[in-house]
């Protein structure tokens, strides 16, 4: 487990006991990782998140329902890029992503466009948006009622209220982008394509009860869960048993 906790420096412990169930390395409650971690030494701590009393839009229950995009300012080797992002609101799964040059309506537009096409929802998701100038021109307006979509703007001034993608946004700047300011337009690609594989598909998401995105996006997250509870069950049986057995040895030995 510590070669795991070393290797994720950012996880907390219960994304590392997600992390040892989901690939049936080991079946540890998070409680038992948590004491594991502080004996040798491994917790890693963060500032508490302060509350919010904001209002956001309801809450999606399928996937494809409700859509969020942003951009997020990324500096790369002298100059300012756009990373637009489009990410699922029930299961936090990103749909696509675009780096770009420019920061224009057609930069938004396209990156859904795409999304569009290669997910092919079966009904248009709604999108909720910032107040951005490319989220207020005409162009976006056409855009949306051509492909019969909702669109939802937040409350003015206050991102929270977009908070899905702004957490995404954070986990990207703490994860995904680390020494970037050095990178090239084409390395920052490469490395956002493995990124967003291993969140999509890899990464146990918090929200999520521990499973990654892809799971609750085109998956059975209650077949997935239950499959991990009798992993986790399993393994505690097994431990109990040896356990039982060491002290009957002990015993036989006197």
């Amino acid at each position: 487990m510590r070669e795991i906790a070393l290797s994720n420096p950012t996880a907390g412990y219960k994304r590392l006991a997600w992390m040892l169930q989901n690939d049936e390395i080991a079946g540890l409650r998070a409680h038992t990782v948590l004491a594991l971690l502080r004996e040798q030494d491994l917790i890693v701590r963060r500032s508490a998140a302060g509350p919010s009393t904001l209002t956001r839009p309801a809450e999606p229950d399928r996937p494809n329902q409700v859509w969020h995009i942003d951009l997020m300012y990324v500096w790369l080797r002298y100059r300012w890029w756009y990373l637009v992002d489009v990410l699922d609101g029930y299961s936090r799964f990103l749909v696509h992503w675009t780096l770009n040059d420019t920061m224009e309506t057609d930069t938004v537009t396209l990156t859904v466009l795409e999304a569009l096409e290669r997910w092919a929802p079966e009904t248009e998701p709604a999108v909720v948006h910032d107040h951005g100038s490319q989220f207020i021109s005409n162009d976006w307006r056409k855009f949306i009622e051509h492909h019969g979509l909702a669109s939802i703007p937040t409350r003015v001034a206050h991102p929270e209220s977009n908070g899905r993608i702004e957490r995404l946004h954070r986990t990207h700047r703490g994860e995904a982008l680390l020494g970037s300011r050095d990178w090239t337009a084409e390395r920052a690609r490469d490395e956002l394509t493995r990124w967003a594989h291993r969140y999509n598909h890899l990464r146990p998401h918090g929200a999520l009860h521990g499973l990654p995105p892809i799971v609750y996006y085109l998956g059975e997250p209650d077949a997935a869960l239950a499959q991990r509870e009798h992993f986790v069950q399993a393994a505690a049986e097994t431990r109990t048993n040896y356990w039982r057995l060491r002290e009957q040895e002990a015993v036989s030995a006197f």
